[in-house]
């Protein structure tokens, strides 16, 4: 009998090793690059790593907790404006690119514990591919892309072309309604919409620069 409590004992230390999980120990919250950022208020927000695993802090970032594990095939668009963005404490969204082309759009409804998928190009061509996305409420949003712009007005659930004149890679965006907007492109762009999207007219450009991303606090600054 005690041979095989000390037969037991040892299978289940052993059970136990196996399938323990490795943590951040120093530093933390974790060691990876940080490529994503989102706050709803000063002490509320939100963090992703190049490996896509989002940490949450509700504490002004003092501390974090992991909600989300990632997946390494599934890549945050790096380098390209903020891909992770909540619109309140409960409801965000998240972009990511698998093997740098398709691309993937997911969605939060309880402040991150859990992401369904909401978007998924699997033509795996660059012409489909999007770089950034902007939401003015929870209805009303837009992805843009190498050569084209997508337009939801029910959360995500559907999305319909407004626009694919430009080929010089629209990168960034920012939008105060849902009809006034800007967006910045790679070739050194900044368009203005104030039809929802569907229009743009050029504001700025630029022979020397490209951008990543614009920002619009008002209609004015």
């Amino acid at each position: 009998m005690k041979t095989f409590l000390r037969i037991l004992f040892f299978f289940l230390l052993v059970t136990q090793i196996c399938i323990a999980q490795w943590f951040w120990q120093n530093p933390l919250p974790q060691g990876n690059n940080l490529v994503g950022l989102s706050f709803v208020d000063e002490n509320t927000g939100w963090i992703q790593d190049n490996r896509g695993a989002i940490y949450k802090t509700i504490n002004a970032g003092q501390s974090w907790t992991k909600q989300h594990n990632g997946n390494y095939h599934y890549r945050p668009v790096i380098g390209y404006g903020t891909i992770i963005k909540f619109l309140n404490e409960t409801t965000g969204w998240l972009l990511e690119w698998e093997d740098y082309i398709a691309t993937r759009l997911l969605k939060t409804t309880d402040g991150g514990n859990n992401w369904f998928l909401q978007y998924y190009n699997s033509t795996f061509s660059y012409s489909y591919h999007y770089y950034d996305f902007v939401f003015v409420n929870s209805n009303t949003g837009w992805m843009f892309g190498h050569e084209n712009i997508v337009k939801t007005t029910n959360g995500g659930q559907s999305w319909d072309t407004v626009h694919t004149a430009y080929t010089d890679h629209m990168s960034g965006a920012s939008f105060v309604n849902e009809n006034i907007g800007w967006m910045a492109t790679f070739g050194g762009y900044i368009r203005k919409t104030v039809d929802g999207g569907s229009n743009w007219n050029q504001q700025f450009h630029s022979d020397s620069l490209s951008f990543n991303n614009v920002f619009f606090v008002d209609e004015n600054v």
